[in-house]
């Protein structure tokens, strides 16, 4: 295995970044977009309770109206009729009957809803598209679509469905409406009858998308939403009975007014049950409002069955009237007694639904007490890690949501999210609360190990696609020099070029501006516009940013002994958390190499623990993976320090760990360094007895031969096994001479503590080890942000170099690339430019030589393909472009000081092809090599899986360079080659990367491969 190899990770699903875009997310966004605000933006309670109410008091006289008819058989029912009329009149579709313009409020229905429906098509594909929606059209939106669930959905589903029904079953008397005695009237087109069910259809998925994504189902909201819930199970249900209550009116009310009645008396006691136990509410006035409206149509509904039983119509008014008040106190009151518990139970694993679990936890879910946040984490993770309520995904959203607004820690509210991945069940409401905190998590404000989990993924993907570019230009390179090149995959290859070009320049382009202070991305992104496009302002100006970090770093602004990501002193491991590697390390930068004196090789891709002794290794993982599981907080400075145990020594380090998400995989980030101090250590078990220690521990004791492991340090040093020995105390030992010292400490690493022992010579090393111990102990090491002291910014301003014409953008024939490639055999070279740009679009970038040798060489190929077709018809035109030739070379010639040459224009075109060829190898080389930060996923068996040639385009390029080169004496063109130097890492586990000419690079890359 290579060093490059050795760098990456064998775990396929670490490496796999992807950005699909998947209708469900774009649903997801559409209603992120359309409510996130109002979780924020509310107005005062009483504003909010005067809208409940009002809503309330609209939808329960909308169902109360559809519990009569216009003509029932009970006495004197015309004359008492009227206040049920009037509470009718709060349905438009009673209006209209009323007016004689029912089937004119059909067609506005119908419209309407398809309307709806093309305005939300139309968002989602612009959401889809990743376009961005104005928020003040969002607002009318939201709000046209909330006035038409308070006052408009329940009558036009009546309506929607009675025409339905009479147009499939006419009958001689319309019982639903009066003034209405022919079903005639009702009679609509076959296409009108389509867009009803259409419009049915589409408003049972909009209402209940609705009732589950327009709100977030956090506890943090109970003091500022009076509707905020813990879920939307108890409103789904209710939303399903508005939506087919006119429907059962339409179908039953006719023939079974009582049965219908029944029906409704039913329908709400089930709900009130439900949201009396579920309780889903955090404010008790809106829990009172939904029992209350529920209760009234039960209430109502009986009152009808009493009336109709009695045969007076009276009696139902009067019921109506003096009942319903006295009895909405008493529910009022019963409901305020059912209060929520603020107590944990003891008895909590008894518990047998989410739902339950959440009440239990709900008071602590909404104090900002911070005391029992351990213990409510604890209890998620048990019910997890038992298999308990089938893993509901609502417990881990309740849990996330829990981490990030309560206690406002991103990090820990990802790994929760992530932890709980692989959990399936199929609640759509939790699928978009988890998206919904997501979003929350990825926006400003973030942790140094988020944000570097992100930077990390997403520079990743933009390494991927530089690879695959290079891996096109490679293909086109072969194909155009070929005996017999393929037009149309020429074509096909330049269009892919251009595209991958496109894409790149915008990822490095935003990836800069985003982490415009990481020299790795930078140095990466000048190479690509040095050796790929071409654009060498661009690139001076990437360089100026990455000498003022240096200057930066260098200077004594910055503190070097930070535990920063973007400090090159400090080694950076990244170990996997997840449960079927745990502990593997999935990446290590060349520093953590050079701390552990050990090539990438020897340790990627083994487990992180292996580096603990034995006796503590297993200890540590087991703490590790509870740790991850159920710490509160999920990064720590292990400033006391740290030892691993290398190969005949002990490594003392300090450093910061952190748990966090990288492409939804939960891992640990260690930044370390060792420690500037050297002190001779022993590592003890927890019967002070020496299970290993550094390598000059006897020599400090004089007696380099003796080997302690297995000694009691009190006996050792103390001459007792009995002496009560304390922690963090310098003890003298009369044994041995010159002032020896014993530290009896510990360091703590995923909460378990590791004991060892200290010798300390003298009494300044005493006060140094004093010093030391008390910064470390007491230093608030954190990311100091270098990007505010520095002003050069890379922007999509940059001014490009030069521009060429594209082939394919200016929809060139076969037979103009045909002429190019004629013109390359008669040279028996490769063009020396290619454009793959648009001169019309900014984003595109260019492909082109930057000599001026390649310059000189495109006019002479121009020069000789118009001798050699001896066309008459442009004698003038060859002559005038012979002239013009002459001219540039005999000043060229004047500049450079070149010899005389039959053969100089192939010489010149050699090197201007052999430049092209030498930018890319350049540029490729430096992503194998000359990266501080390996890579992922390796570029040698990338490129070898995807084209089995590229081994043999390397050795072509190196004879080339060592061999035509000779050749090169008349020109100056042999510099091109001969004065390119790069970055190059050894191969044998050296650390610093060393200035090595590209020639010689290229050769080691080959004999390393």
């Amino acid at each position: 295995m290579t060093e490059s190899e050795a760098s990456y990770c064998h775990n396929d699903n670490f490496l796999k970044f992807t950005n699909r875009k998947s209708i469900s997310n774009a649903i997801f966004e559409f209603y992120y977009q359309l409510y996130y605000k109002i979780n924020w933006e509310e107005n005062s309670k009483l504003w909010q309770k005067g809208k409940v109410a009002i809503e309330g008091v609209i939808w329960c006289l909308q169902i109360i109206s559809l519990l009569w008819l216009p003509d029932m058989s009970i006495s004197n029912w015309n004359k008492n009729m009227i206040i049920w009329k009037i509470i009718g009149y709060v349905k438009f579709d009673n209006v209209c009957s009323e007016l004689g313009i029912i089937s004119e409020c059909l067609i506005l229905s119908v419209l309407f809803n398809c309307a709806s429906f093309l305005i939300f098509i139309s968002f989602f594909t612009a959401i889809y598209n990743s376009y961005s929606i104005p928020i003040l059209i969002l607002n009318i939106f939201r709000y046209l679509f909330s006035l038409w669930i308070t006052f408009f959905f329940i009558p036009s589903i009546q309506l929607f469905t009675i025409f339905l029904k009479y147009n499939f079953f006419p009958q001689d008397k319309i019982a639903e409406y009066q003034n209405h005695n022919d079903s005639s009237e009702f009679e609509i087109s076959l296409l009108c009858q389509i867009g009803i069910i259409f419009s049915m259809i589409f408003a049972m998925v909009l209402i209940l998308l609705n009732t589950q994504f327009s709100g977030d189902i956090r506890h943090s909201l109970h003091k500022l939403i009076i509707i905020a819930k813990a879920h939307s199970l108890v409103d789904t249900h209710i939303a399903i009975f508005t939506y087919f209550w006119p429907v059962f009116y339409s179908i039953l009310a006719k023939n079974f007014i009582i049965h219908l009645q029944i029906l409704a008396i039913i329908f709400s006691a089930i709900l009130i049950r439900e949201t009396m136990v579920l309780r889903p509410y955090f404010s008790f006035y809106y829990s009172s409002i939904v029992i209350l409206r529920l209760f009234f149509i039960a209430f109502v509904s009986l009152i009808f069955i009493l009336g109709r039983l009695m045969d007076n119509s009276l009696v139902i008014s009067i019921l109506a009237i003096i009942l319903g008040p006295l009895l909405s106190i008493f529910i009022v009151l019963f409901t305020k007694k059912s209060k929520i518990t603020k107590n944990i139970p003891e008895d909590i694993q008894n518990i047998n639904s989410e739902y339950e679990l959440e009440k239990y936890l709900r008071h602590a879910l909404c104090s900002n007490d911070f005391e029992n946040k351990d213990k409510i984490i604890q209890i998620f993770e048990n019910f997890f890690i038992d298999k308990k309520l089938n893993c509901s995904k609502l417990l881990a959203i309740w849990e996330a949501n829990y981490c990030l607004f309560t206690l406002e820690d991103k990090t820990l509210a990802n790994v929760k999210i992530a932890k709980n991945k692989e959990i399936s069940d199929f609640n759509i409401e939790a699928h978009y609360q988890e998206y919904f905190c997501n979003k929350i998590i990825s926006s400003n404000h973030l942790s140094d190990s988020l944000n570097f989990s992100n930077f990390f993924a997403e520079f990743q993907i933009a390494k991927r696609k530089d690879k695959d570019l290079c891996i096109n230009l490679l293909s086109f390179l072969n194909e155009i020099t070929s005996i017999k090149p393929n037009l149309k995959y020429l074509k096909k290859q330049l269009n892919s070029i251009d595209e991958d070009i496109s894409v790149l320049n915008k990822q490095y382009s935003q990836l800069s501006l985003k982490y415009f202070n990481s020299k790795e991305l930078l140095s990466l992104y000048a190479s690509y516009a040095k050796d790929i496009i071409y654009d060498l302002e661009k690139s001076s100006l990437i360089e100026m940013k990455i000498k003022s970090f240096d200057q930066f770093f260098s200077s004594s602004i910055i503190d070097t002994s930070t535990f920063s990501f973007l400090n090159e002193n400090n080694g950076i491991l990244i170990i996997s958390n997840e449960f079927e590697n745990f502990g593997e390390i999935l990446y290590a930068n060349h520093k953590s190499a050079e701390i552990l004196r050990l090539p990438l090789n020897n340790f990627i891709n083994d487990n992180f623990f292996n580096f603990f002794h034995p006796y503590h290794k297993e200890r540590i993982a087991n703490g590790a993976k509870k740790f991850v599981q159920f710490s509160s907080s999920l990064e720590t400075y292990l400033s006391q320090g740290f030892f691993l145990n290398l190969p005949n020594n002990l490594l003392e380090c300090v450093g910061k760990l952190s748990v966090t998400v990288i492409n939804n995989f939960i891992v640990s980030i260690l930044i370390f360094r060792e420690k500037e101090i050297k002190n001779q250590v022993a590592l003890i078990s927890d019967d002070y007895e020496i299970i290993c220690h550094s390598a000059n521990f006897q020599r400090f004791l004089g007696n380099p031969n003796n080997n302690f492991v297995g000694t009691n340090i009190k006996k050792l040093f103390f001459d007792s096994e009995e002496f009560d020995i304390k922690p963090f105390v310098a003890y003298k030992l009369p044994n041995f001479l010159d002032k020896m010292h014993l530290v009896y400490s510990y360091y703590e690493i995923y909460g378990i503590k590791v004991p060892y022992a200290i010798l300390i010579k003298g009494d300044e090393a005493i006060k140094a080890w004093k010093i030391e111990e008390l910064a470390l102990n007491n230093k608030k090491e954190k990311l100091q942000v270098a990007g505010s002291l520095l002003s050069v910014k890379i922007s999509d301003s940059f001014a490009t170099s030069r521009t060429i014409r594209s082939f394919h953008k200016e929809n060139h024939s076969e037979e103009d690339l045909e002429s190019k490639i004629d013109l390359y055999r008669f040279t028996n070279e490769a063009p020396d430019e290619y454009d793959f740009s648009d001169k019309n679009d900014e984003n595109k970038s260019q492909y082109s030589a930057s000599s001026s040798q390649n310059k000189f060489l495109n006019m002479l190929q121009i020069s000789s393909k118009s001798i050699n077709i001896l066309n008459l018809a442009f004698i003038f035109a060859v002559l005038t472009v012979l002239a013009v030739n002459i001219a540039v070379l005999v000043y060229a010639f004047s500049k450079i000081n070149i010899i005389s040459d039959v053969e100089l224009p192939l010489y010149i075109g050699r090197a201007g092809k052999y430049f092209q060829q030498v930018a890319l190898y350049s540029h490729m080389v430096f992503q194998c090599y000359a990266s501080q930060m390996p890579e992922v996923i390796a570029l040698v068996p990338d490129i070898f899986s995807r084209d089995v040639s590229s081994l043999a385009d390397f050795e072509t390029l190196y004879s080339n360079m060592t061999i035509k080169s000779k050749n090169w004496n008349h020109c100056s063109g042999q510099n091109i080659i001969n004065d390119v130097n790069v970055d190059l890492w050894p191969t044998d586990g050296g650390v610093n990367p060393k200035k090595v000419n590209l020639v010689k690079a290229v050769a080691e890359f080959i004999n390393h491969v």
